[in-house]
């Protein structure tokens, strides 16, 4: 079952990604992460892949978008704890840097 827990410390926002990340699940993780990156007073939007076992094309689409958002707020973005298989994916496709750096 897929679900995002939001935790906030600060001005950083922090979401705990659960579950596989396929077709089924893009709206509810842009939705998630789009209205972290919105949110007034917020600094920098984590995204934990941590307990996500799956993600498909359209997931890493999602991620860089999120990524693309918190550049147009000026504010801090980065996946962190993605599994190895998955951060081999996103260095496959050339996003694993811009995504996993804090910056």
């Amino acid at each position: 079952m897929f679900r995002i827990l939001h935790g906030q410390t600060g001005g950083v926002v922090r979401l705990m990604v659960f579950g596989e990340i396929d077709l089924a699940v893009h709206d509810q993780l842009r939705d998630g992460i789009l209205g972290a990156v919105g949110t007034p007073g917020i600094t920098a939007v984590v995204v934990d892949l941590g307990a996500v076992p799956m993600l498909d094309s359209g997931g890493i689409g999602i991620l860089v978008a999120g990524r693309t958002a918190a550049q147009k707020h000026r504010i801090g973005y980065e996946v962190c704890r993605a599994r190895w298989h998955i951060r081999n994916v996103l260095d496959a496709v050339g996003v694993l840097d811009v995504l996993t750096d804090a910056s």
